[in-house]
C-alpha cells in the first residue's frame, strides 16, 4: 500500500512539473507574439528568442500585458523590453525581458570566391535564405542585380553580396588603348593614348598620350573615346 501512495505521489509532482514548464513554455508565447505585434514584426522574416532565464510575471493573459523598448533601437539582435502586466485588482508588475531577433531574407549568395575587380555573373550567384541580423550593409535581393557589374574587393565563397561588394563594370579599362580628342571653338586635337585608371561615362581619368609620353586628365566619352576638357 505504501508503494502505491508512493507512485501517486510520483506521479502527481511528475504532473504538477509538468503543468508549470507548459505554463512557462505559455508565458513566453504570450511575450513573443505581443513582441511580433507591437513592433510590426513578420513572422515568415523574423524569429524572437527570450534570452531572459526565468519570467518573474506568471499566469499572465495576452490582454493584461504591454510591452516597449527598453532602448530606442530598431528590433533586430539583442534586444530588451519592458514587459507591464496590469491583474484584474490593478496590481501593476513591471520586469525586463531580454530578447534575440534575428532576420532572414531571400539574398544573393556567391557561389565560389571571387577577387577584386573580377567581373559578376549570373553563373557566379544564387538567390538563398540567410540569416542577416548581423549584416551591416544592404543585400542584394536579386540576381539582376550583378548584371554589368565587377567586384570592389576580395568575396569569400557562400558570402552574402552586398551593395558595397560591388561597382559598375568600368567603360573603360586601366590600361586600354583609347583616343583623346581636344576640342576648343575651331581647334581640334587628337591623339592616340593609354588609359592609366578605370572610369565610367564622364569620370575624368589619367590618360598618358602615347605619341608626347604626357599624362592628361581626359574625360570618359565611350570605351573607345576621352576628352581632354578646355
Amino acid at each position: 500500500m505504501k508503494q502505491f501512495f508512493k507512485m501517486l505521489l510520483l506521479i502527481g509532482l511528475l504532473l504538477l512539473s509538468f503543468g508549470s514548464a507548459v505554463l512557462a513554455e505559455s508565458t513566453r508565447d504570450i511575450i513573443v507574439n505581443k513582441v511580433y505585434e507591437s513592433f510590426k514584426l513578420d513572422k515568415s522574416t523574423y524569429t524572437i528568442e527570450i534570452l531572459t532565464d526565468e519570467i518573474k510575471s506568471k499566469n499572465i493573459s495576452y490582454s493584461q500585458i504591454s510591452i516597449k523598448p527598453l532602448y530606442q533601437t530598431t528590433p533586430i539582435g539583442r534586444f530588451a523590453i519592458i514587459l507591464k502586466v496590469i491583474r484584474p485588482e490593478a496590481k501593476v508588475e513591471k520586469e525586463t525581458i531580454r530578447l534575440y531577433i534575428r532576420k532572414f531574407a531571400d539574398v544573393v549568395v556567391v557561389g565560389e570566391r571571387i577577387k577584386r575587380f573580377d567581373n559578376l555573373s549570373l553563373a557566379l550567384v544564387s538567390i538563398e535564405r540567410k540569416d542577416i541580423t548581423t549584416l551591416r550593409q544592404d543585400p542584394l535581393v536579386s540576381l539582376k542585380s550583378v548584371t554589368n557589374m565587377r567586384a570592389r574587393r576580395n568575396i569569400a565563397k557562400n558570402q552574402i553580396l552586398t551593395k558595397a561588394d560591388i561597382e559598375p563594370k568600368p567603360v573603360v579599362k586601366s590600361y586600354s588603348d583609347v583616343h583623346i580628342i581636344y576640342v576648343s571653338g575651331l581647334c581640334r586635337i587628337t591623339a592616340e593614348g593609354k588609359a592609366l585608371q578605370d572610369g565610367q561615362t564622364g569620370d575624368l581619368i589619367r590618360v598618358k598620350n602615347k605619341s608626347s609620353g604626357k599624362i592628361v586628365f581626359a574625360r570618359v566619352v565611350d570605351k573607345n573615346l576621352v576628352q581632354v576638357d578646355p
